[in-house]
């Protein structure tokens, strides 16, 4: 089941000759779906066994200004022209006869585009995932990562390669509750994906980036 939303902020004025631009536009698909065991999908109209998940679906996209000169795109690589956030929650039910919550499993990823006569996509990229089970009577667990890079080495911003500057800068952030070591994969829209490796009940986190100006110019003269 897929619904289609749209809107905008502030809404446009009703009997407006010349309605004025609104400064947010936010549109995007949700998606709702039940699995069986064997990870097909279900239609609960026509009856069946018990489900076995659950899945939603959202890819959204935000453009945040009201002019063609400079504006800001929340968006990602998903969706439908692959230019959507996605957030994804799906929740597997414990099977017949075993109690507990199941397991909910929870990914996002997004990146901030510049656009207009500046254009900087994905200037700013990120992603993360979050699991958390429980089974029977044994005390939930949960694991966590979250990446989040951001770089100006973009084909938008060439003037600022050719004045010699860039910057970089990356943020991991984790934790892990289970006494094992979770490796997570993590998909940046536009960079080359993140993998997170966490140590048993250890809380990750780090940073690091660089701003580096070269000055390329030279001066010839005569003596």
């Amino acid at each position: 089941m897929t619904f289609v939303f749209k809107g905008a902020l502030p809404a446009p004025t009703a009997g407006a000759l010349v309605p004025a631009p609104p400064l947010v536009t936010i549109k995007g698909l949700m998606t709702f779906a039940f699995d069986d065991t064997n990870g097909n999908l279900m239609n609960l109209r026509v009856g069946g066994p018990k489900p076995a998940a659950f899945g939603l679906v959202v890819n959204g996209q935000a453009i945040v200004g009201a002019t063609s000169f400079v504006n800001l795109l929340v968006g990602g690589d998903e969706g439908p022209n692959g230019r959507y956030a996605e957030l994804k929650l799906r929740v597997d039910i414990p099977p017949q006869g075993q109690s507990g919550l199941g397991k909910l499993t929870v990914d996002v990823s997004g990146s901030l585009s510049v656009e207009g006569v500046i254009k900087a996509g994905d200037l700013v990229s990120g992603a993360g995932r979050l699991v958390l089970t429980q089974l029977g009577n044994a005390a939930p667990t949960v694991y966590v990562a979250l990446a989040i890079n951001f770089s100006t080495d973009n084909s938008g911003l060439s003037l600022l390669r050719q004045a010699g500057l860039r910057a970089d800068a990356d943020l991991l952030i984790g934790f892990n509750s289970t006494g094992d070591f979770v490796s997570v994969p993590l998909a940046l829209p536009g960079r080359d994906p993140v993998e997170a490796v966490i140590q048993p009940k250890t809380l990750l986190l780090e940073a690091h980036g660089s701003l580096t100006f070269q000055n390329s110019a030279s001066v010839a003269g005569t003596k």
